[in-house]
């Protein structure tokens, strides 16, 4: 098989981000610019967009609030493979696979909470394991239509709900909704549209998603577990469904005057009845070091097996292994490799307030219909390089959160190189 190197250039960055005040609300905005180049296959895309929300609290347990996202290509010269112009800016894509003007109502919630309890109804930003509001690079974030409720104070929280319609580029069709990015579809179209074989989503009942999650984060050790239940799903090819679940831990502990942590975790997804039969699990490991105040390493392994390729329905897999867009999204019985480490540059003047340098190195073995014929092994190796620098008062300590819309003023900057034989 032909080895294949594949290059990109990523630019992400925060315009401008405001809170004003509005009529006894308050509206939180912000500008955003993103530009990339990549070969295989060669393309050049940019584009520009607002992300805006507005909240108004009655009282001190009631906040309603409304957002919308709208961004538009400036330059596009194609739209194949996974850095195409209106999958990396995050732009409507129709079925003919053009892109034009993206407008999405996304937020639109109620928001009940007392201490120790939360209740959120309607259209929101909700991040787990296996359902995220960022997929990497984007303009705009990923929504979810759902009722989520949490329990409980200090140490320990309990979250359990119901997610009905997700509006995340695997809504559209470049995944498995068949309709314009943005628009909001049932759970289970965005889960198994393109799965059965059938084409787009075809037969495909609209069913949500169950969820129930416990979260434990105490000085030096963290868990959480979650599980995800689709109840049984008509599709063209059968009856099928979903049992998910996710478990992670870290434990903390001194390294001189510095500090390491050891993380595991554990992915096992499992389709159920006549759908599809495949599942699949993940083992992880993870050892991060602070060797100093400005500067850490980490490795991180994980183990792929299961009678089909990884699939991400809702957002990308939480394997530990993965880099910033180095995923290992279709491995298939195999393993990936990650080492990496962050260095802060420190402030950089009036303007500049912090920035931070990444590295990362994956290397990818094992049965991956991403980029070798279905039945075969390949290999790859990615080098992933990131400046981020932040501009705003409110720096993030993950500044991961930049390039994925975070509430700071800022600039990112990924370099990646891929060679997959």
């Amino acid at each position: 098989m032909r080895a294949k190197v594949a290059v990109a250039l990523l630019l992400s960055a925060g315009i401008l981000q405001a809170d004003i005040e509005v009529a006894e609300g308050l509206l939180k905005a912000e500008a955003v610019g993103m530009a990339g180049l990549a070969s295989e296959p060669s393309v050049m895309a940019a584009g520009v967009g607002v992300n805006g929300v507005y909240s108004r609290d009655y009282d001190e347990s009631l906040r309603f609030g409304a957002g919308l996202s709208a961004a538009m290509p400036v330059v596009e010269t194609d739209d194949e493979g996974f850095y195409g112009g209106a999958f990396l800016l995050g732009v409507e894509q129709t079925n003919d696979g053009k892109s034009g003007l993206f407008f999405s109502l996304n937020r639109l919630y109620v928001n009940y909470h007392k201490p120790g309890y939360d209740l959120m109804a309607g259209r929101f930003l909700f991040d787990s394991p296996l359902v995220s509001s960022s997929e990497g690079f984007r303009i705009a974030p990923d929504a979810t239509e759902a009722i989520v409720a949490t329990f409980g104070e200090n140490d320990t929280r309990f979250v359990a709900g119901y997610l009905n319609a997700f509006s995340g580029p695997s809504s559209g069709s470049t995944g498995a909704g068949g309709t314009e990015k943005g628009s909001f579809v049932a759970m289970s179209d965005a889960g198994f549209g393109d799965a059965n074989g059938s084409g787009g989503n075809a037969g495909i009942e609209d069913m949500g998603l169950l969820i129930g999650g416990v979260q434990h984060d105490a000085s030096d050790l963290t868990a959480q577990g979650w599980l995800y239940v689709m109840p049984s799903v008509k599709t063209a090819v059968g009856k099928g469904g979903l049992q998910a679940f996710y478990g992670e831990g870290a434990f903390s502990f001194p390294v001189g005057v510095h500090a390491g942590t050891f993380s595991a975790q554990l992915l096992h997804m499992n389709f159920t009845d006549d759908f599809d039969g495949r599942s699949h699990t993940i083992l992880g490991a993870q050892m991060q070091m602070q060797l100093n105040p400005e500067m850490s390493v980490e490795g991180a392994l994980n183990l792929v097996s299961g009678d089909g390729a990884i699939l991400e329905p809702w957002g990308p897999t939480p394997a530990f292994a993965s880099g910033y867009e180095a995923a290992i999204a279709g491995l298939h019985k195999g393993f990936a490799l990650r080492v990496g480490g962050t260095m802060a540059l420190g402030d950089l003047g009036e303007q500049m307030r912090q920035a931070n340098l990444t590295a990362n190195i994956v290397y990818q073995s094992g049965d991956d219909i991403a980029w070798t014929e279905e039945g075969k092994k390949g290999n790859a190796f990615h080098l992933e390089g990131v400046l981020a620098a932040l501009m705003s008062d409110r720096v993030s300590a993950d500044f991961r959160a930049l390039i994925n819309g975070g509430d700071a003023e800022g600039v990112a900057l990924l370099a990646r190189a891929a060679y997959r034989f």
